[in-house]
């Protein structure tokens, strides 16, 4: 069991973490956190860029962006070759030019690997026999693997592989760095659905016969894509999408284990041909919003190792609340303190009255769930919760600037919460209106108000120009009214992941906010808190169907009433 314990004895907050044995990090919030993409835009063009990996030092990827290439009348695109770019000395790949012809055919080529010296390419390509296509009994040309050795002046002839057959399609190679294990895909007879992912050994100089990987990668839809990286396999399926798009997989062989990969990597839109190069650096193709073209070549990295492991065994955050210019305990202080894992939001919770004798108030609006905690005499409060967990802790204390801090809990680290005082102004308010009105409802202390017409750009947190007109009716009443206080709360539809929704949620909410601030409101008089999906107004959960109203309705931002 891992568990996490708030302990609350005086003004120390001490949050701690029991670890048994060693712990292996997959793409987990610390590292997305830190993460960025970043669109190839030196290399990518107007037509399709996909399937990228490295060849000693240059990328290789597919592409139909070439003048002269005919027409695949049966899907409407330009035939495909291989190219590769070369990087500049700031890193970016700009220099690109094709393969030679004894790779590129005037029929399709596409997603290759090359063995670690580089030396031996497996590739896609139509089948072919002296340039020629060859059709099978249904009159198809069907996709064949194929492999060459790089000479001293070119590559040689290309060979096809000795499992091909012309009766079914054989695609996107993979080999492991030593060139004795191959990944492919295939809609070979015998499998779950329509490409299924392969696996085949090289053994004393001839490739086993492929055995499918199974019903825990594959599925009745495409499972194909496929990238060997250290006994993983990176692959794309729409299994589980649905809206039918292409999303990003790993498959652990060893711990016989599968996980989409998170956003930003997975977009809503086909992502796909992912190839992680090193812990801490990938690169992959989508046709998501903002490309180039069709579909482009993104590079995926951070300064956290995607795949990292750890040996601690207990971890301790240790927080105490303390006068900025007198390093004083604040007695009676508040805290906001959310935890958050890599698959939903843990706990959201008020915590007040921090004091001397180590009494503590919950306050349970806050929580995500109706979980109601109580305090030992000690003050102490037990939740249990997977790791690792980001920590999010806020400060809303009279006489103080308000405080946001976030901590990923990791290692023995004591965190002094530092509370600016606030310049003190004495000025008398003027008198409260009979009746505030906002959305032509009458306000009360407690009151919530729903604003649904607040929009943002897709997968980002900045409000849409023209869509703040219930926000500058809010923003008139707390200037005819200085004493009105507000909480702003975020709400997300069940789409996506929902770490990934909790966090936009939190933005957006703080993105509100500041939209306040910045036309006058003192930032005292306003709470932001996202609550992600969390409470949503239908039945709209992950895997229920619902109509683009029905999930609009759960998008919206409340105000609640906290002072007046």
């Amino acid at each position: 069991m891992r568990v996490s314990r708030i302990e609350i004895v005086g003004c120390l907050l001490l949050l701690s973490t029991w670890l048994s044995g060693q712990s292996i990090y997959l793409f987990d919030s610390l590292s997305m956190s830190q993460a960025s993409i970043d669109n190839l835009d030196q290399i990518n063009s107007a037509d399709l860029d996909f399937s990228p990996v490295i060849w000693k030092d240059l990328l290789v990827y597919v592409t139909n962006d070439r003048e002269g290439l005919d027409l695949d009348a049966e899907i409407n695109e330009k035939y495909f070759d291989l190219k590769f770019a070369d990087e500049n000395a700031t890193g970016t790949f700009e220099r690109d030019a094709f393969f030679p012809p004894v790779i590129n055919s005037a029929y399709h080529e596409g997603p290759c690997s090359f063995t670690a010296d580089g030396n031996t390419l497996f590739f896609t390509r139509d089948n072919l026999e002296k340039s020629k296509p060859i059709y099978n009994a249904q009159k198809v040309i069907t996709l064949q693997l194929y492999s060459s050795q790089l000479g001293r002046q070119d590559w040689t002839e290309p060979v096809k592989w000795e499992h091909c057959t012309d009766n079914y399609s054989y695609a996107h190679p993979s080999l492991s760095p030593a060139g004795d294990t191959l990944i492919f895909s295939s809609d070979m007879k015998g499998g779950y659905g329509k490409m299924d992912l392969y696996i085949s050994y090289k053994e004393s100089g001839r490739w086993t016969e492929p055995v499918n990987l199974g019903e825990l990668v594959n599925s009745k839809q495409n499972e194909w894509f496929g990238t060997y990286k250290d006994g993983r396999i990176f692959y794309s399926t729409e299994h589980d999408s649905k809206s039918g798009d292409l999303d990003i997989w790993m498959y652990d062989i060893e711990e016989s284990m599968t996980m989409k990969l998170p956003r930003p990597i997975n977009s809503g839109y086909d992502d796909f041909g992912f190839n992680l190069t090193a812990s801490n650096l990938g690169y992959f193709s989508s046709n998501r919003p903002g490309g180039q073209g069709k579909d482009d070549l993104y590079k995926l990295s951070s300064s956290v190792d995607f795949i990292r492991e750890s040996e601690v065994e207990v971890s301790n955050l240790r927080c105490v609340v303390v006068d900025e210019q007198t390093s004083s305990l604040v007695s009676g202080a508040e805290l906001e303190i959310g935890l958050i894992n890599d698959k939903e939001l843990v706990l959201k919770t008020l915590v007040s009255g921090l004091n001397t004798n180590g009494t503590v108030t919950i306050n349970n609006d806050y929580l995500s769930t109706d979980t109601i905690l109580t305090s030992n005499l000690k003050g102490e409060i037990a939740i249990e919760t997977p790791f690792p967990v980001f920590v999010t802790l806020k400060s809303y204390n009279a006489g103080y600037e308000n405080l946001s801090q976030v901590f990923y809990l990791t290692e023995d680290s004591l965190q002094t919460i530092a509370l600016k005082p606030k310049r003190v102004i004495t000025a008398s308010p003027p008198p409260k209106p009979a009746t505030v009105m906002i959305k032509e409802q009458e306000i009360r202390k407690g009151s919530v108000l729903v604003f649904d017409n607040i929009y943002y750009e897709y997968n980002k947190a900045e409000i849409s120009a023209g869509s703040t007109a219930e926000l500058d009716e809010l923003v008139i009443a707390m200037i005819n009214n200085p004493t009105l206080k507000v909480q702003l709360s975020a709400h997300t539809d069940s789409r996506g992941e929902s770490l990934y929704n909790q966090l936009l949620s939190d933005k957006r909410a703080d993105s509100a906010r500041r939209y306040l601030i910045d036309k006058g409101i003192n930032a005292a008089r306003i709470v932001s808190i996202g609550f992600g999906e969390s409470r949503l107004r239908n039945n709209c959960e992950d895997g229920v169907k619902c109509t683009e109203d029905e999930h609009r309705f759960n998008r919206r931002t409340e105000v609640k009433i906290l002072d007046y």
